[in-house]
């Protein structure tokens, strides 16, 4: 499948995600010569404002490519490993459905908006419904450009949403407590 197929495609079985949060500036990436089957791309995202974190977000057909591409990763590199201060949070999420631009189709300078909700146990169908509501929702707003929505295989009932933005988004203050994140960050690869 190619990404423009990805990029025109909306509905359910729309990919895999890996998204590896660091604390800090964003790593440079190691080089990908030639990808594994099932591999989409990639992009580097810094946060914005006072949020002193980035993200790197892997893009694959489905889990299983997922899983072949971080093994050959490990199993071929003669690289050690690169050490940081604050060890990088990886999630890997399921996509449910997605709509416009692709992660890696982004333009660099392009915003993100990342939406992580933990429901309570057994309420992630509720959680990812009304969350696919407000992204319907979204797409009339100026400045939008595409999202993703899925969620974590270690735990279903933390629901994702990326929203892709052509311009600094206009969104509220995250909300308080620990069972919802808001961030905004910015391409830079």
């Amino acid at each position: 499948m190619t990404i423009e197929e990805i990029e025109t495609r909306s509905g359910s079985g729309a990919g895999f995600l890996v998204l590896v949060e660091f604390t800090g500036d964003l790593p440079l990436p190691q080089a990908i010569e030639t990808p594994s089957p099932g591999f989409l791309g990639s992009s580097g995202w810094i946060g914005v404002g006072a949020m002193e974190a980035s993200l790197r977000l892997v893009h694959f057909e489905d889990q299983a490519a997922a899983a072949e591409f971080l093994r050959e990763r490990v199993e071929n590199s003669d690289e050690p490993p690169r050490t940081q201060a604050i060890p990088p949070t990886i999630h890997h999420v399921a996509i449910q459905q997605r709509a416009g631009k692709t992660l890696e189709r982004a333009d660099i300078g392009s915003y993100l908006t990342s939406f992580r909700v933990v429901a309570a146990p057994g309420f992630g169908q509720v959680a990812a419904q009304d969350i696919e509501e407000t992204l319907e929702s979204l797409q009339l707003v100026e400045g939008y450009a595409g999202h993703i929505q899925g969620y974590s295989v270690a735990l279903p009932d933390e629901i994702w949403a990326l929203i892709l933005w052509n311009s600094p988004p206009v969104l509220p203050a995250p909300p308080s407590g620990d069972e919802a994140r808001i961030e905004h960050y910015r391409r830079i690869t």
